[in-house]
């Protein structure tokens, strides 16, 4: 079955929203990785909790991209002799839920 050209921008549009979404996490991750291993000096344990909970949001939030892109492709994906209807979302379309663990 032919993929119609709607169906490819779409698929091409959720790559780049997970790459965008993802890109800083992945920074952020990078930099504390480098820090817990002691790049910049000694940690206090503090320091060390805070560090912690940066990872385990990003991490958190990773997943949450991720959950959320999947269940968009599978909930568009068409069962046998549905006709798909893709439609792109619009710019004011509501964002993904955020997690609220302050720690």
């Amino acid at each position: 079955m032919v993929r119609s050209l709607e169906m490819q921008q779409l698929d091409a549009w959720l790559r780049q929203l997970r790459h965008d979404l993802k890109s800083p996490l992945m920074t952020i991750r990078g930099y504390v990785d480098l820090i817990q291993r002691g790049a910049a000096g000694p940690l206090t344990p503090k320091m060390q909790r805070y560090l912690a909970n940066v990872m385990r949001a990003t991490l958190r939030e990773c997943a949450l991209i991720d959950s959320q892109l999947i269940d968009s492709q599978m909930r568009r994906e068409p069962t046998s002799g549905d006709s798909p209807n893709p439609q792109l979302p619009s710019p004011g379309a509501e964002p993904l839920a955020a997690s609220g663990d302050p720690d």
